[in-house]
């Protein structure tokens, strides 16, 4: 026999379990909690926007990556300007000092602020800082010397600059000869 009209209709109660989908009336709430969640991603986002204004100012967070340079003989070598931030630049050199010798050293350079300080651990001049003037330079790494691959990412390497006014930046990295197919390698990272 067949159904009787009435109940067809009873076989559409499946779709009454789409009033379970009336859940996903819910699941429409939840969307508008999606567009919370869009929000959301856009806080992050602004968050991120942020970030980024602070990474083209003075303040933020760089890092150079891998710097590799060839040597000249002329002193002070091959230069490379890694960032500057504020009055500050920090310049890679590498020279050839013969015989297989490199030397590598990273240096900061106050371009514009009298009256700048610096400390750095190779120095170990904590009290007083040195005082950089426009136009001065000081190690900011550990320098090496060598015939053969070295290469070094420690304490030696951290240091701290400050100008009158701002920024304020620490530092640290590593610095190397003979290493990755190059003369000379380097890799800086500042905060502030």
């Amino acid at each position: 026999l067949g159904k009787v009209p009435s109940a067809k209709n009873a076989d559409h109660a499946t779709t009454a379990t789409s009033a379970l989908t009336a859940t996903s009336a819910t699941n429409a709430t939840n969307a508008t909690n999606a567009t919370t969640a869009a929000n959301a991603t856009n806080a992050t986002t602004a968050a991120t926007a942020t970030r980024a204004t602070s990474a083209a100012s003075t303040d933020g967070y760089f890092n150079s990556g891998l710097v590799t340079l060839s040597a000249s003989t002329t002193s002070p070598g091959v230069q490379q300007t890694l960032t500057t931030r504020g009055p500050f630049s920090f310049i890679a050199q590498c020279l050839d000092n013969g015989g297989g010798s490199y030397a590598a050293s990273l240096i900061v350079k106050d371009n514009s602020a009298t009256g700048a300080i610096e400390e750095d651990d190779y120095d170990g001049n904590y009290s007083p800082p040195t005082t950089l003037n426009v136009g001065d330079t000081h190690n900011a790494f550990y320098p090496t010397t060598d015939t053969t691959p070295y290469w070094y990412g420690e304490y030696y390497n951290m240091f701290s600059v400050a100008a009158p006014g701002g920024p304020a930046l620490s530092g640290e990295g590593s610095i190397g000869v003979h290493v990755l197919g190059a003369a000379c390698a380097f890799q800086l990272v500042l905060y502030g």
